[in-house]
């Protein structure tokens, strides 16, 4: 998605794929703060994600563009941090 800012034009991820990036670097951080907040956007995107009526087709989209393996890794991590989340993500 490309937004305009101050005469500038600006890619703004879609809110589904930034939400698989964190699920997919929350195991990777080394420094638990960052881990503690990467669960803390997951959630709250997970609940903004919730009321769209396009969610489930916009995250099919994007998990099935991604290696296998990916989306294994994601859906334990949100299985994990983020339940309410999960049945979007099973590979």
């Amino acid at each position: 998605m490309i937004v305009r800012h101050r005469g500038h034009d600006v890619r703004d991820p879609l809110p589904e794929a930034f939400v698989l990036l964190k699920l997919l670097v929350i195991p990777k951080r080394k420094d638990a703060q960052k881990r503690a907040k990467d669960i803390i956007t997951v959630r709250e995107l997970a609940g903004f994600l919730a009321r769209r009526p396009d969610a489930d087709a916009g995250f099919e989209a994007i998990v099935s563009s991604i290696p296998k393996k990916w989306q294994q890794a994601a859906f334990s991590v949100a299985t994990e941090n983020c339940p309410e989340l999960a049945h979007l993500l099973r590979p």
